[in-house]
């Protein structure tokens, strides 16, 4: 009775968020954003209200306090008040996200779930996501939806409240966790910041960390979700966003000046990765003409 039918086209972005909105005691925000190319995800934070966010599609790369942790499809990220953090490099991939901003004292009994979030640190929740969580947070955006009423109000904290008991369960066995990589994982990763064009070859830097290349290739992977090459070629688009918002570089010159061996390699990696080709990121991001959401 519960479970709900998630459409195929859904529309880009459905928040009800205060003041706008009116919503009870406890409840700040309610939202889902599906998006369809990157976005501009800026550092912020939240005054006095926890933020939860399920990755139901895709994943979204955090960056806050000196940390990244990738959350991935049916994978939950808590974030404390106050805590700042952003996209990784202030961008939000490609990926369908429910997320909501509540204060767990508002809504929670005393006992174990109101403990989990008062303990709880930022970073992504360890097990398994709740059962038909993303249903759940479908059936309260329905809710939030209606017209204002004593009844919507009570269903509204009902079922936030359900939600964050489940997810306190599944959750109290373990402290919340950000993503820490192993030695070798993670001098790979700084050499890949330290060369985002990609000029010294992989083979070089593999060999540097000690790791026989087939080792690393599996922990690289497991640890990261991604191929060192394909990690690297994240890094290499992270660069080519930057220089096509901030220079007037031909997409010829940013595609050599980011390692690519041709201008028409470069667009179809770019396009993969983001969903639009260079010219049109460049025509929605540079001069400050940038797609934003503000409320994740």
């Amino acid at each position: 009775m519960e479970r709900l039918p998630i459409e195929r086209n859904l529309p880009e972005r459905l928040c009800y968020e205060r003041p706008e909105y009116t919503l009870p005691p406890g409840v700040n925000l309610v939202g889902r954003f599906r998006c369809r190319g990157v976005t501009q995800l800026p550092r912020h934070a939240h005054a006095g209200v926890f933020e939860l966010c399920l990755v139901a599609r895709g994943v979204m790369r955090y960056s806050y306090e000196g940390h990244e942790v990738d959350i991935g499809a049916d994978e939950v990220h808590l974030c404390r008040p106050g805590v700042v953090h952003a996209g990784v490099n202030n961008l939000l991939d490609p990926c369908l996200l429910y997320w909501c901003e509540f204060d767990p004292v508002a809504l929670l009994p005393a006992g174990p779930g109101l403990e989990f979030f008062q303990r709880a640190a930022s970073g992504k929740l360890p097990g398994p996501v709740p059962g038909r969580l993303r249903d759940r947070f479908e059936a309260l955006l329905e809710t939030c939806g209606r017209p204002p009423s004593a009844e919507r109000d009570a269903e509204i904290q009902w079922r936030l409240g359900l939600m964050l008991l489940e997810v306190a369960r599944t959750g109290k066995h373990s402290e919340t966790c950000v993503r820490y990589f192993s030695p070798p994982v993670a001098s790979l990763i700084r050499a890949f910041r330290a060369d985002p064009s990609g000029r010294r070859p992989l083979r070089e830097l593999v060999a540097e960390t000690g790791l026989a290349s087939s080792a690393l290739y599996e922990r690289f992977r497991h640890e990261t979700g991604f191929s060192p090459h394909e990690y690297r070629m994240q890094l290499k688009v992270e660069l080519a966003r930057e220089l096509l918002c901030t220079t007037g570089a031909a997409v010829t010159e940013i595609a050599y000046r980011c390692g690519f061996s041709s201008s028409q390699y470069f667009a179809t990696v770019f396009g993969r990765l983001t969903g639009v080709t260079p010219g049109r990121w460049r025509r929605e991001h540079a001069n400050g003409k940038k797609s934003t959401v503000s409320a994740t």
